[in-house]
């Protein structure tokens, strides 16, 4: 998994911001292969000191910055359908002593 934190209050940062902060993340995560196959992919708002709480839906804006910034820092091929079967946005996970940011899973589609 992949967190792509530090946007705290910014919900639709810049394109360029975002792709900035996923290369940043999958620096920190290590080496993350390149994906060939179609995925899914999972994103999880975790809220923590002084952010408040927003509808779920108000962080679909972060979703498409950060999936661009997947495909810019080489994790993805592309995002369009042929490789990217679905999009799944999880409701906020509240944890105050946590870094605030977007985590990200990417499950590989297996037998496709």
């Amino acid at each position: 998994m992949v967190s792509a934190a530090g946007h705290g209050e910014n919900l639709a940062p810049a394109g360029g911001a975002a792709h900035l902060l996923v290369r940043d993340a999958v620096k920190r995560a290590g080496s993350v292969p390149p994906i060939t196959g179609r995925v899914d992919l999972s994103f999880t708002p975790r809220l923590g000191k002084g952010v408040r709480r927003r509808d779920t839906s108000n962080y679909s804006l972060n979703v498409k910055h950060l999936e661009d910034g997947l495909v810019a820092a080489g994790i993805l091929p592309d995002d369009r359908g042929e490789y990217v079967r679905r999009v799944i946005l999880e409701p906020p996970e509240i944890d105050r002593k946590a870094e605030t940011g977007t985590w990200v899973e990417i499950i590989e589609i297996e037998g496709e």
